[in-house]
């Protein structure tokens, strides 16, 4: 459910044009799902797919 709640937040996070405000969010959620979920493994691949989601962005 957590998971769910959170690409959920990701994807709309990465609709907004505002790049400050997406980095402030984003490192906010990142940081509560280090919380949530201590694993290091997890928490890398949520990085990497926002990272990467948000570099696709960049580049179209």
């Amino acid at each position: 459910f957590f998971l769910e709640w959170f690409f959920n937040s990701a994807k709309l996070i990465l609709r907004q044009k505002n790049m400050r405000v997406k980095y402030a969010v984003r490192s906010a959620l990142l940081l509560a799902v280090h919380v949530v979920m201590p694993q290091e493994a997890i928490y890398e691949e949520v990085h990497a797919y926002i990272y990467h989601a948000a570099n696709r962005r960049r580049r179209m």
